[in-house]
């Protein structure tokens, strides 16, 4: 995954928005912290083109959010969800 292209699909306005932090690459993920570095965002790039958006707890590892099947124009949102943990099923 080119980090540059998942940034600008994100979009800067978004980052600011949930405090991103310490944005990072780790291996084929995009990383960065939120919430006051208690809890961090991953986004993976799957094989069919679309993003695996994880909220996780920094020292647990533990799984709060997981929204898969994003596709780039759906990225924001999902970032945004994943920042204040709304599943699926909550409404908008």
């Amino acid at each position: 995954m080119d980090p540059k292209v998942a940034l600008a699909q994100i979009g800067h306005m978004t980052l600011g928005a949930v405090g991103a932090r310490r944005l990072k690459m780790v291996g084929e993920a995009l990383t960065f912290t939120i919430s006051r570095g208690h809890r961090y965002v991953r986004i993976d790039l799957d094989p069919d083109d679309t993003y695996t958006v994880r909220t996780l707890m920094v020292r647990s590892g533990h799984t709060v959010f997981e929204r898969e099947g994003v596709y780039c124009d759906q990225l924001p949102q999902a970032v945004w969800d994943a920042h204040i943990e709304r599943g699926k099923g909550d409404a908008a």
